[in-house]
């Protein structure tokens, strides 16, 4: 049976691989990870959407609501 690594732990390796130029597979063996348990790491979870910063006609239509 494998080690158990918590998911704060999976989440740092994916947005350090994210950071990195290697590829999914290589960025695994390179942190001695199965590549399949990596890939599923990537999926599970994937990058947050960021909110665009308001538009000068959004933040108009804001103050003056």
């Amino acid at each position: 049976m494998g080690q158990h690594t918590s998911p704060a732990r999976q989440r740092a390796l994916v947005a350090a691989w994210r950071q990195s130029n290697l590829s999914a597979a290589r960025f695994a063996r390179a942190h001695a990870i199965h590549p399949g348990t990596f890939g599923n790491w990537i999926r599970k979870h994937p990058l947050q959407p960021t909110t665009p910063p308001p538009t000068k006609l959004m933040t108009k239509l804001l103050k003056t609501s």
